[in-house]
């Protein structure tokens, strides 16, 4: 075993991606309510962080799907696989978009308790 573990190459970018799309449906939100809403309200704040999250999930999963459809739609014209299906796939992409929204967690946490 290596010290420090090595992540394969696979999955960090599985992971960055995560992180990434975390950060571009977050700020997109954010941008939205700066243009529509004078002062949103911690609660929407706290909506938009959790929609952020959900985008990530379902783009995880999605993608782990149609990989998996277009696998099975090659080997049914005689080609090989053209992707790899792999649960961990999805799960490195949604623990990107968790620690990209850990700053965002923290802050709210924060706000929650100087709310008290």
């Amino acid at each position: 075993m290596t010290f420090p573990p090595q992540l394969p190459a696979d999955k960090a970018s599985h992971f960055v991606y995560g992180a990434a799309i975390f950060v571009v449906t977050f700020y997109a939100q954010v941008a939205f309510a700066i243009l529509t809403h004078a002062h949103p309200d911690l609660d929407y704040v706290i909506s938009m962080w959790v929609n952020s999250l959900y985008c990530v999930a379902v783009f995880a999963i999605g993608k782990e799907i149609v990989d998996w459809i277009l696998n099975k739609l090659a080997i049914r014209s005689g080609k090989p696989p053209v992707h790899g299906v792999e649960p961990l796939d999805a799960l490195a992409t949604i623990g990107g978009g968790v620690c990209a929204s850990a700053p965002v967690a923290a802050l709210l946490a924060l706000t929650l308790y100087t709310l008290d």
